[in-house]
């Protein structure tokens, strides 16, 4: 295999032209088939008729992405610019965020998505049961043509080329890094609950870091071997009501997460990545040998009663 390091390093900043480059971290729609609407816009938010709706729904959009420890503040703003309406988050409802993903090399958004991919069917098993295989959601597991593209895109040194297509239409959104310089993850059911909102959020931001962290995806495949992936998913995954559902997914965790690294290998493993040309921050326990996984996944079971469950023992 060709050592690829200078062109894997590269930042995306170097790759992608955005016409923005804003200094916040996330971004957040969220659509709304309800009304009558209130006049006027909520501070810090724009609004979009958005046609794939019923009775005009609309999309409310943050105008200029927030830091992390602001989203709770964006979301209570808008809550209470809605506290008079009437709310209808419908099954074509959803909340978008985008995570900014501008200041990341080529690397370490390629990590990004491998460890987003080996948790994904959990995740949206929690945030979005009902948009499971929903043909404007797709999981990597749904359409896996999405990791051999990227791993075509690092072999050809040719990543903008492939973001094209029909990739938007996925639980992770990795076209939109052309268009917005962001990763959009598509797949948390509608909702206007802000604490449920920030869990999601907080998640999406602790896979980040660990991105940046980390040497290359093959690390996070050999970890999780070297682990088990109860024991990984406890160190990725931060403490909140989120994760707590998607541990108590104990019949299905091992072999979902097995099959997640299954998808993400194809890109682990495409190339020689040696060493980052600057340092992560921390270094992970790896084997000295790559680990290949070959494992079948369980069914995917709806963990939505789960959830309330725990979320009314936080809250009696």
């Amino acid at each position: 295999m060709k050592n690829k390091t200078p062109y894997v390093d590269q930042p995306l900043n170097g790759l992608f032209f955005w016409e923005r480059s804003p200094k916040g971290e996330i971004g957040i729609e969220v659509e709304d088939e309800g009304g009558p609407w209130p006049d006027g816009q909520a501070t810090r938010w724009i609004t979009h008729v958005d046609n794939c709706l019923r009775n005009g729904g609309i999309e409310y959009v943050i105008r200029q992405p927030v830091m992390r420890d602001r989203v709770g503040v964006a979301l209570d703003v808008l809550s209470k610019h809605l506290a008079d309406s009437d709310k209808v988050f419908s099954y074509r409802t959803s909340i978008h965020v985008h995570v900014n993903v501008q200041g990341l090399t080529l690397r370490q958004w390629v990590n990004y998505i491998s460890l987003f991919c080996i948790f994904e069917e959990l995740l949206v098993n929690v945030v979005g049961p009902e948009r499971a295989g929903n043909k404007f959601c797709l999981r990597f597991k749904d359409a896996d043509a999405s990791m051999r593209l990227l791993r075509q895109g690092i072999l050809d040194e040719n990543i903008p080329n492939i973001l094209g297509g029909d990739l938007k239409y996925a639980s992770c959104n990795i076209r939109a890094t052309v268009s917005h310089g962001t990763l959009e993850f598509r797949a948390m059911r509608g909702n206007l609950d802000t604490p449920f909102i920030k869990a999601w959020v907080e998640i999406l931001l602790a896979l980040k870091d660990a991105a940046k962290a980390t040497r290359d995806p093959s690390a996070f495949v050999q970890e999780m071997s070297f682990l088990g992936p109860m024991a990984f998913a406890r160190k990725y995954l931060p403490a909140n009501v989120i994760t707590d559902a998607v541990l108590a997914q104990e019949d299905i965790l091992s072999n979902s997460m097995y099959e997640g690294a299954r998808l993400a290998q194809d890109v682990a493993y495409c190339i020689e990545w040696g060493d980052p040309v600057v340092k992560a921050d921390t270094e992970m326990p790896i084997e000295s040998e790559p680990v290949f996984l070959n494992i079948g996944v369980a069914p995917a079971v709806n963990w939505a009663f789960r959830l309330q469950e725990l979320r009314d023992a936080e809250n009696p």
